[in-house]
């Protein structure tokens, strides 16, 4: 699938980061070997499913975010750069999430 493409680097941070919040052992270089760039969000979800995560692609509304059951992780576009990163509140007057390889928490309002 041809596509904007993801840097390694926050390709492997978004799979690493899923696997800590579920428990679940991560290595990067096998990881990363097994799933060569280019790094695609349609290398992404396959690379996660491999993992045994249930990954699709959806396009939502930063309000339509909530916290439930599910991991999930963000993929923004900026023209034609993309970036990762996970959500970490989200609510009627925002989102609160943490971009790939960050510590610190970005709040964003919500456009009405």
């Amino acid at each position: 699938m041809s596509g904007p493409y993801i840097e390694s680097n926050q390709w492997l941070w978004a799979l690493g980061s899923c696997c800590a919040l579920s428990g679940k052992p991560f290595n990067g270089g096998l990881v990363h070997d097994q799933h060569p760039p280019p790094c695609t969000v349609h290398s992404l979800v396959q690379a996660a499913r491999a993992l045994g995560f249930h990954a699709c692609v959806a396009a939502v509304q930063a309000r339509q975010l909530a916290r439930g059951r599910h991991r999930t992780l963000l993929v923004m576009r900026d023209g034609e750069q993309l970036a990762l990163g996970l959500p970490v509140d989200a609510g009627p007057q925002g989102i609160t999430w943490a971009a790939a390889g960050s510590t610190e928490p970005i709040q964003e309002s919500v456009a009405s």
